[in-house]
């Protein structure tokens, strides 16, 4: 890493300094600097940007927003990242977080289009929210799956099965 004017420097959590942010490709998109909880958004248009962010900011950043989760194609991924010889440290630990808490596999039942049993049968509940939801697209229906099956709390994984149901009653789609 080379060295950075003391008035620009960055310390990381390792203690070494760190390249100022001007020395990483500005985000490729127009959102906000940040999202919840703090955490930046960065729109990277190539794999070099995307590096360049990484090491600048994975030893001060606990997180970034991205527009993507562990889907099948992104653990392959990670496989053939592995095998290239790609894989950081960092992102090996990312995928062992990934996988010891449950969000490596989270979203096999919505890409395969498996209804959870409380929306399932919420939707049976009511013939017009069943008909309406089945006549959805699936791309439709798997953003109201990852909607369902990624509430932290019950009590909100409840209510936006209500707020499905009664949205599909109407013929609408949830806005999720």
């Amino acid at each position: 890493m080379r060295e950075v004017a003391p008035s620009r420097a960055r310390v990381g959590r390792s203690g070494l300094l760190l390249e100022p942010m001007s020395a990483v490709p500005p985000s490729s998109s127009t959102h906000p600097e940040t999202w919840k909880f703090g955490y930046p958004i960065y729109h990277a248009e190539s794999r070099a940007q995307w590096r360049a962010w990484l090491e600048a900011n994975h030893d001060v950043t606990p997180g970034v927003w991205l527009k993507s989760t562990w889907t099948r194609l992104n653990r392959q991924r990670v496989a053939d990242m592995e095998a290239a010889g790609l894989m950081t440290d960092a992102g090996r630990r990312a995928v062992e977080v990934a996988r010891g808490n449950g969000w490596w596999t989270i979203l096999d039942p919505v890409e395969d289009l498996v209804e959870p049993r409380d929306l399932a049968n919420a939707l049976d509940a009511d013939p017009a929210a069943r008909i309406a939801w089945d006549e959805f697209p699936a791309g439709a229906r798997k953003a109201m799956l990852w909607w369902v099956v990624s509430a932290a709390r019950p009590d909100t994984r409840e209510r936006r099965i209500d707020t499905i149901v009664a949205e599909a009653a109407e013929g609408r789609r949830a806005k999720v």
